[in-house]
């Protein structure tokens, strides 16, 4: 026989304890076989009733008698979420709520969560109650009636009777107030403690997700993957979360039993010592005396050591005032005598400037010459374009004119001609002709249009292709421009080889000119990010997002500075990226950011990951970027969890950053964005940089190589598109060609078929006109001739002969002017070396003069301090010999000592510190020093039995609490097996097998379903369920809790939406068979859907609500 209570179970072997598991799971086996695998409540039963109506009193127009405690009777909202007045009245077994999206069917469960206690967010629909008041009203009201008729299990049944009415109201400031009144309506209390004990003895859990399965918990647990949020579900439905948060509780209260110990421990080490040092104490109880006298001779020799170092610093700053003032005569001389010579180069560069002004005047005066001579020579070279025009034109008018002449001579001709009789039997021949030749060219029209057709549809194909192929080259160009700007950064980072090349390929050179200018007030702090210093490499990406442009900025605390070095990055900075400069006041001491920072217990802030090689620019990238504000959390659903909800924003946090450099704001702004840049840049080492731009490079070109092979088959196809449409096009033309000439000869037949007598007259009028226009296009055809050849020869050569003539005289200008130049430049060179050299002398003269006042100031000080210091030594040595001469014995003057002052004062300071901590602990007498030191052995071995006595009890206590855990450990596996083993009967119905596992270690679960069925799935696992298949195992998850827990009510939000038809008619199935099968509990479904096969029952109860008003 195996054991049937938890504590004797554990108290097995591994061996004993896995064969009591298998037994209870065969004893519940068959009891899942006769109809009773769900464990009773505790309650008393009543024979089935159900009712639905609406009341405004108290009674509850069922009878109560026999209803366990804890089942909800009744429900009532006024002005609550989308109900202006609306009472519920539910069945003590099954009730379903059916309606539409918008009816109002989960504000009946937010109802009910609220009336019991519950907060806004526990609801899932809100932060706070305010938000559930009804659109248009200030206040909103909750009522829910329980039961409370059990003998046995009820609360305080002689004060409130059968029946607990709770109603609560909420305000739109923000609060709520809430009224327990008995069965006849009394007021009782209005203090939510109240509440908590009531709840808490009838076993009411409304923030326990299997007891109420609100609509947004069950979607996100349907959709949610991960193992931990199932454990956690599992725990607090299985209420294991708060036996484990008890035991915890209890261990933690042993650590502190422990540190009390260890702290006594330490009490008793710290007696041990005082012991030891009182004996030390007694020991040297007699030495004290002798240190005495060894401290006098010590302080003598002290005083006589500093004598002997002042004089000799004193001889020291002598020797360097003299050398001072032999080097201040040296540089006077030389200072003197170059003087005389620095005015003859200031002559010789004002009459060299001179020379140069007027030479610049005569350059200007011939360029502004030779620009008029180019606009001349323009507008003549215009003007014989002109005339070629005009000629060309006039060619081909005149050769129109012959041509219109000739034909019109020819049609009067044909028309005299057609005038003649014999010709009609010729017009009836030509009619017929025409008649056929009409018919062809229809035939011929009807050809074209559908070689046009085809034509059209080849250009278009043609057109789409060329599209591609230019959106590929835009591609490829766009390919090859990167790899330029790829390939100048690698040979940019390869020929510095520094932190600071990363920063750009002008950023070495700029920040050498920085160093080398003596103009700035104060030095430029900058690049900011290359004093930054990773403490995680992993974080590069993140913190670069962070800080933005910012990295690359120059900071610079006035507008002088500014300026300055606005010109030198113009000046050196020809390309590359722009760099920012931040003007602003800039602290020298680390700004303390232990106030303002945000920080949790899993994530901390850039701060964290950061050092900074120079804490004024640290200050300006706090001040600038926030970075004391700015969390690094690893991946975006961390960032949704933490950050979405306001309650769990932690403190002072702004913003929050990713692994991958993804941005979130954090609620109630919150939002996500995607970082400026995918990869680190400065922050990475010169050799990493290198790597990924190698890399780079690489990629670039195997995507180069790819889109120019894509580019070349696109113009293989379009050669062979454009030869197709060549093709197309000659026939058309060809078409067209034949088209047109049967169109000319049906027009030329009939034209030859009626003469016309006006038409002979007209032409002979037009071919007159038109010789008179041949005759003047003539003559001014020899006009244009004679300008051309004669005239514009003559002025373009005088033109460019005057040319020749100003670009002599401007080379012979450019050659003086660069000698003089030239001249000019060494002469101020020269002038500006002296000038330097005698301004250095001047300082150096400055400095020595300086250099003097101090050196003999130093030797007046050390004069005076030498004389008192000897004063002093010989009195303080007349002093010890006329008061201890008795006590001194063998005294000797330290008058040439050898030894250093700082090991005499050490000596002496190690003595005078003994001296005074005997004189301290000694203060008392001797045989009262020896009393206090017995009374204290007393203590010690009095402390040392009860730390014997209390490291007895905690051992107790720990093997105590050791066994308590062991049995909890038993508590949560019978537990996990019980559920499987339920989870997997339920699956059965669906052809499914599946187990759950359990890791407590890991806070893990996971749900492990296979299809049972031979076919193609048999074999493929979890992977091979369909969605309806899927969300079947979220409910026969919940089911198999559902068999492990004792609760008075369980409602389901929404179970079924994510199920398809089949599963759902199954799934709705199992739960009316558990809930059968489990009687004295009350089971609530919200459900859009329509409920086949069932109807109202004693036992089951539809409530169905009213289509919501659409606006």
């Amino acid at each position: 026989m195996f054991p049937v209570t938890f504590h004797e179970i554990g108290n097995l072997s591994e061996e004993d304890r896995q064969k009591a598991c298998e037994q209870i799971l065969q004893n519940l086996g068959k009891n899942t076989e006769d109809g009773s695998s769900c464990p009773k409540r505790r309650r008393l039963m009543s024979p089935p009733d159900s009712g639905i109506g609406c009341s405004n009193s108290l009674d509850h127009p069922l009878e109560t008698t026999g209803i366990p405690s804890g089942i909800i009777l009744e429900v009532r909202m006024e002005n609550f979420l989308s109900h202006q007045s609306m009472v519920v009245y539910l069945n003590k077994d099954i009730n379903f709520i059916i309606g539409d999206n918008g009816s109002g069917k989960s504000a009946i469960l937010t109802a009910i969560i609220v009336a019991l206690g519950g907060n806004a967010t526990s609801t899932g629909r809100g932060i706070a109650l305010k938000d559930f008041i009804r659109r248009g009203s200030s206040v909103a009201k909750v009522i829910c009636i329980i039961s409370n008729s059990h003998e046995r299990w009820s609360f305080k049944r002689e004060i409130y009777g059968r029946k607990i009415l709770i109603e609560r109201t909420l305000l739109m400031e923000g609060a709520s107030r809430i009224k327990i009144k008995s069965e006849s309506g009394k007021l009782v209390s209005t203090k939510m403690e109240e509440l908590r004990a009531m709840t808490l003895r009838l076993g009411i859990q409304v923030t326990n997700p299997i007891s109420v399965l609100d609509q947004n918990s069950a979607r996100h647990f349907v959709n949610e993957s991960k193992p931990e949020v199932k454990f956690e579900l599992f725990m607090k439905a299985t209420s294991l979360q708060s036996l484990s948060d008890v035991m915890t509780e209890i261990d933690s209260d042993l650590k502190k039993i422990s540190q009390e110990l260890n702290a006594k421990e330490r009490q008793l080490r710290e007696n041990n010592k005082e012991l030891n040092e009182a004996q030390e104490k007694l020991e040297k109880l007699n030495r004290l005396e002798e240190d005495r006298k060894t401290s006098l001779i010590l302080k003598m020799e002290l005083l006589w050591a500093q004598v002997r170092d002042c004089k000799n610093l004193l001889e020291s700053a002598e020797n360097n005032l003299k050398i001072t003032l032999k080097k201040k005569e040296e540089v006077s001389n030389f200072i003197s005598g170059r003087e005389i010579t620095a005015d003859p180069f200031l002559d010789k560069i004002e009459s060299s400037k001179k020379v140069v002004a007027s030479l610049d005047n005569q350059k200007k005066d011939i360029e502004n010459e030779r620009r008029s001579l180019l606009v001349c020579c323009k507008a003549l070279k215009k003007r014989e374009k002109e005339i070629v025009e005009d000629e060309y034109q006039s060619k081909v008018q005149l050769e129109k004119c012959e041509k219109f002449i000739s034909e019109y001579k020819s049609e009067i001709k044909s028309q005299e001609e057609r005038m003649l009789p014999e010709h009609a039997k010729r017009r009836r021949e030509q009619e017929e002709e025409v008649s056929e030749m009409q018919r062809n060219a229809k035939q011929l029209l009807k050809n074209y249009e559908s070689k046009k057709r085809e034509l059209q549809d080849l250009q278009a194909k043609a057109n789409d292709l060329r599209t591609n192929l230019i959106k590929v080259d835009r591609i490829q160009i766009s390919n090859e421009v990167e790899l330029d700007r790829l390939t100048r950064l690698h040979v940019g980072y390869m020929s510095a080889k520094s932190s600071l090349s990363l920063f750009g390929p002008c950023m070495t050179e700029l920040v050498r000119a920085i160093n080398n200018t003596n103009g700035f007030k104060e030095k430029p702090l900058g690049p900011l990010g290359s004093f930054i210093e990773l403490n995680d490499p992993k974080w590069a990406l993140a913190i670069e997002n962070a800080i933005g442009s910012i990295g690359y900025a120059f900071a610079v605390t006035s507008k002088e500075d500014e300026k300055l070095l606005m010109s030198l990055i113009k000046k050196i900075c020809l390309y590359g990226p722009k760099i920012p400069i931040r003007r602003l006041h800039i602290a020298r001491n680390p700004i303390d950011t232990s106030k303002t920072c945000a920080r949790t217990p899993q994530y901390g802030n850039i701060l964290d990951m950061i050092t900074f090689r120079n804490a004024r620019a640290g200050n300006v990238l706090i001040e600038l970027c926030n970075l004391d504000t700015t969390l690094l959390i690893p991946s975006g659903d961390e960032c949704f969890t933490l950050l979405s909800k306001r309650g769990s924003v932690p403190r002072n946090c702004r913003r929050a950053y990713t692994l991958e450099g993804d941005y979130y704001n954090p609620s109630p702004t919150y939002g996500t964005y995607y970082g400026h840049q995918s990869t680190a840049k400065y922050l990475n080492s010169c050799e990493d940089v290198i790597r990924q731009t190698q890399f780079e490079i690489s990629e670039t070109e195997k995507t180069l190589k790819a889109t120019e092979k894509q580019c070349s088959a696109l113009r293989a196809e379009q050669n062979v598109l454009d030869s197709q449409i060549k093709l197309y096009n000659a026939d058309t033309k060809k078409m067209l060609i034949a088209y047109d000439q049967i169109q000319a000869k049906i027009l030329n037949l009939r034209e030859e078929t009626i003469p016309d007598v006006q038409t002979v007259a007209l032409l002979r009028d037009e071919i007159s006109e038109k010789e008179k226009y041949m005759t003047d296009l003539k003559v001014k055809m020899d006009k244009l001739q004679t300008e051309l050849q004669v005239q514009l020869p003559e002025k373009l050569g005088k033109l460019k002969s005057e040319d020749d003539e100003l670009q002599l005289k401007l080379t012979e200008i450019n050659c003086q002017l660069e000698n003089l130049l030239h001249e000019q430049n060494a002469w101020i060179d020269a002038r500006k070396e002296l000038e330097s050299s005698l301004q250095d002398k001047k300082n150096n003269l400055e400095k020595i003069a300086k250099e003097e006042g101090q050196l003999r100031l130093k030797v007046q000080e050390l004069e005076i301090k030498h004389t008192k210091m000897e004063t002093e030594s010989k009195k303080y040595e007349s002093h010890v010999v006329d008061q201890f001469v008795e006590q001194l014995d063998r005294f000797t003057s330290k008058f040439n000592t050898n030894r250093a002052v700082k090991t005499i004062d050490n000596e002496l300071c190690s003595i005078n510190k003994r001296i005074r901590h005997f004189e301290k602990a000694f203060g008392q007498s001797s045989e009262e020093f020896e009393q206090d030191y017995h009374e204290k052995v007393l203590s010690f071995n009095v402390l040392k039995e009860q730390l014997e006595h209390l490291r007895i009890n905690a051992k107790t206590l720990q093997k105590v609490l050791n066994l308590r855990k062991k049995i909890c450990h038993t508590v949560k596996n019978i537990t996990s097996v019980i559920v499987s083993h339920q989870f997997g009967r339920v699956l059965l119905s669906r052809n499914c097998s599946g187990k759950i596992v359990v890791n407590f270690q890991t806070k893990t679960l996971e749900i492990i379903v296979h299809p049972m069925d031979e076919g193609e799935r048999a074999g493929k696992g979890t992977s091979s369920l369909s969605g309806g298949e899927r969300s079947f195992a979220t409910v026969a998850f919940i089911i198999a809790l559902w068999n492990v827990t004792d609760l008075p009510f369980y409602f389901l939000d929404e179970f079924d939406v994510f199920l398809d038809p089949p599963s759902r008619v199954l799934a709705l199935q199992l739960l009316l068979k558990f809930a059968k099968l489990k009687p004295g509990h009350q089971f609530g479904f919200i459900t859009p859907h329509t409920l086949p096969g069932v109807c109202d029952s004693p036992e089951v109860t539809i409530f169905r609500l009213a289509d919501p008003v659409r606006q």
